[in-house]
């Protein structure tokens, strides 16, 4: 958990970017690992932030993330 509020701290301090690939299918529900990209003080890194789980509509792809960006 440390290292995910650090990786939330680092969102709201500066710029970053968010990417999901829902191609991860467990046959039950929709798999989107959530990753982000952020500026450090040593440079740009991407980091692993959660594995959200949902339908794979736009609609339901977006109330997946809402929590998982809490």
């Amino acid at each position: 958990m440390h290292c995910r509020h650090e990786l939330v701290k680092l969102m709201i301090e500066g710029p970053y970017s968010l990417s999901t690939d829902g191609s991860n299918d467990n046959g039950i529900k929709k798999m989107f690992p959530l990753v982000v990209t952020v500026c450090t003080p040593t440079g740009v890194e991407s980091r692993f932030l959660d594995m959200c789980t949902g339908t794979s509509s736009t609609p339901g792809v977006v109330l997946v993330l809402e929590p998982c960006l809490g």
